[in-house]
């Protein structure tokens, strides 16, 4: 999650504005605010993913200021839309 957390605050440019620790303060939830609508963008720890949730990736795809957001639960990717 740390490096989830860091990894969009640099895309974004932007820290989150919302972060939740869980058991031994580890973080566990952030969540973002973006563009113009301050759509929010929320990344959460697998461990709390619904028990039915598959075990492979899962994700969304999103265009941000002029990126494609790719993003999914064991990579995240951003190019030039």
């Amino acid at each position: 999650m740390e490096k989830a957390r860091a990894w969009h605050s640099d895309l974004l440019g932007t820290t989150p504005y919302f972060e939740r620790s869980g058991p031994g303060g580890q973080l566990v939830h952030a969540e973002f605010r973006v563009g113009d609508y301050q759509h929010e963008l929320g990344l959460i720890d697998r461990r709390y993913a619904p028990a039915r949730s598959t075990a492979g990736p899962g994700g969304a795809v999103m265009k941000i200021n002029g990126l494609a957001v790719i993003t999914g639960y064991t990579e995240t990717a951003a190019v030039k839309a």
